[in-house]
């Protein structure tokens, strides 16, 4: 059986998927920058931890 349905009706359908998708990809993309930058952190925090353990060790 099928169903016609009007052509504003399809519209809008298709508009809430449209920004379903972009509002699922914005996330996505501020995920991926998020864990960059922690990633990014965690190298800055484990080369201080590492000079800081060679400086110990020199003493």
């Amino acid at each position: 059986m099928m169903m016609f349905l009007p052509p504003e009706v399809v519209r809008e359908i298709h508009e809430e998927r449209v920004k379903k998708a972009l509002e699922n990809l914005k996330a996505i993309e501020l995920k991926k920058e998020l864990l960059e930058k922690a990633v990014k952190e965690e190298k800055k925090v484990s080369s201080r931890r590492r000079r800081r353990e060679k400086e110990t060790v020199e003493v």
